[in-house]
This record gives structure tokens, sequence and C-alpha cells, in this order.
């Protein structure tokens, strides 16, 4: 289940709150450690705390790679003398 941020009105008081997806977001304040008791509004805020989980294929830098048989040789020779690639 995710887990929404919500923010007391009274307070000021951010907490956390999980909630199935179809779950109305919350009115009234729920954490049982405010000043408010329960009785002041809450709203859900907009959370950094997102988990994203990568399933399934496409997510590897291997699923990327082009074949070797569609590349074209990009090596140049450098011009210095000890490299292998230098020109002769």
């Amino acid at each position: 289940m995710p887990i929404y941020e919500y923010k007391c009105e009274q307070t000021g008081t951010i907490y956390e709150v999980s909630q199935r997806i179809n779950d109305a977001p919350l009115t009234k304040c729920a954490n049982k450690n405010c000043e408010c008791e329960g009785i002041s509004n809450t709203h859900r805020i907009i959370s950094k705390n997102i988990g994203v989980i990568f399933n399934g294929s496409g997510f590897y830098k291997t699923d990327y790679v082009k074949n070797s048989s569609n590349k074209t040789s990009t090596t140049t020779p450098c011009g210095c003398s000890e490299c292998p690639h230098a020109a002769k």
C-alpha cells in the first residue's frame, strides 16, 4: 500500500498514513500525537518519498545495446607514435 503524507492545518504537523490507492483522502487529522486531537482539518501533500520500482524487461543497460554488426568502425588514428592505431 502507498504511504501518503498529510499536513494538519491547525498545527502544521506533517505525518504519514498508509492507504490504498482507491481510498478517499482524509479530511480530519489522523495523527495520534498531534495537539489538535483529531479536530483539525487535514490535506494530502505531494511528497518526495516516491519509490520507483522498475519491473520487467527494458530496464537493463544490455537491453539497449545495439548489435555490433550494425556498427561501423569509428576508430581513427590518433597521431602518436606509441599508439597501436598510429599512422605509419
